[in-house]
């Protein structure tokens, strides 16, 4: 039957899915450390930006050879958000504390949260895709952010989903850790690898 067959949807997708397992699990082993997250996460979102085209079939393989080429500047992207994190973090605390927080504290947490957004949205998939320093990088996610905000909110939603569908119960959240990093990485990668080859082709025009 052609629905069992190599070339049948079903064969395909089941494939498809092994391999978002094997990529969930390199991501967490990798990420273990904690500080490897940043060339964990540039890892897997090379790997899934070929997945999106059918150009990848030995992920564990690639991962770590994305992973070590990637180890400097994922180590820094993410040193550089846990900064803003805490950032963050002590802005909500004062928030939290303040019985009327003035319109500038206020004013302050909304913009830090835009400037992660528009500064690292793009930044894992564009040190995993283009050869750059780190200050171009985060340039180049900022104007691709503002460019393209309507394409960048559907994908923040999209992951969003992702995270909601899968905490909804006890049984999806097994899914969750099984599989959920993997579906949200390949979510990622699908949508910046659509939006950097339109990027491309409109600069080569």
């Amino acid at each position: 039957m052609k629905l069992f067959s190599t070339e049948g949807a079903l064969y395909k997708f089941m494939m498809q899915f092994v391999d978002l397992l094997v990529l969930n699990f390199m991501w967490i082993l990798c990420s273990i450390p904690l500080i490897t997250i940043g060339a964990s996460t540039a890892a897997a979102a090379a790997v899934t930006m070929k997945m999106a085209k059918d150009e990848e079939s030995y992920i564990a393989k690639q991962f770590l050879k994305e992973f070590k080429r990637n180890w400097k500047q994922g180590t820094i992207l993410w040193g550089m958000i846990l900064l803003s994190a805490y950032a963050l973090y002590l802005d909500v605390q004062i928030l939290k504390a303040s019985e009327n927080p003035s319109l500038l504290v206020i004013c302050m947490t909304m913009g830090l949260i835009f400037l992660m957004v528009i500064c690292f949205t793009y930044s894992f998939a564009l040190i995993a895709r283009y050869e750059n320093s780190i200050p171009n990088t985060i340039r180049n996610s900022m104007k691709i952010v503002m460019q393209y905000f309507g394409r960048t909110l559907v994908l923040l939603f999209s992951i969003a989903l992702i995270i909601v569908v899968l905490n909804f119960t006890e049984v999806m959240i097994f899914f969750m850790i099984i599989i959920g990093p993997g579906c949200i990485f390949y979510t990622y990668g699908y949508f910046c690898r659509q939006l950097f080859e339109r990027i491309e082709k409109e600069q080569s025009l």
